[in-house]
């Protein structure tokens, strides 16, 4: 990937240092098509990401404010040894972690066998309208099954303000 012209440039001189993501307010935003990420530079964003764990974790001195390090597509960069190792403690040098995928198929097919303490580690987990298998296998065997209440259906929103009689509700099994 240092054989593009465009790439090279741009790796061989900076005008911030990494540093300065954990110094200052400095925002950093790198934004790729996902080719560049899957087949053209992957070297180069997966070189970035494990610089910047590598910085963080050097620097002793605590954050006055958290830094957000968001990685979309984060399985398609591969397995990333540092991140995996660091992620369960990087909260205590002050980086809050956001890896954006699809499915849990990806985090496997990416190399993370231990997926689970991957996931078990975050601070936080958003399932989003999933119907992948292997993400819904995951999260009923975690979460269980549960009746739960829900209105069928009913009269605007501004009648049932008046009296409950309007409003029918039924019992799902989720």
């Amino acid at each position: 990937w240092l054989k593009r012209p465009a790439l090279r440039e741009i790796s061989a001189d900076s005008t911030f240092h990494l540093e300065e993501l954990h110094d200052s307010d400095l925002a950093l935003f790198v934004c790729a098509k996902l080719s560049d990420i899957r087949q053209d530079f992957p070297g180069w964003f997966r070189l970035l990401t494990v610089l910047t764990v590598a910085v963080f974790e050097e620097i002793k001195t605590p954050l006055k404010k958290p830094c957000l390090m968001a990685i979309d597509e984060f399985a398609n960069l591969g397995k990333l040894e540092a991140v995996e190792v660091s992620a369960p403690y990087m909260r205590s040098f002050g980086v809050r972690l956001l890896c954006i995928i699809q499915n849990i198929g990806q985090l496997k097919d990416a190399g993370y066998e231990n997926y689970e303490t991957f996931i078990g580690n975050a601070e936080c987990c958003w399932w989003l309208a999933t119907n992948h298998k292997d993400n819904l296998e995951y999260l009923e065997k975690r979460l269980g099954r549960r009746t739960t209440k829900e209105k069928l259906d009913g009269p605007p929103w501004w009648l049932r303000l008046f009296s409950r009689r309007y409003a029918r509700h039924g019992l799902k099994d989720r």
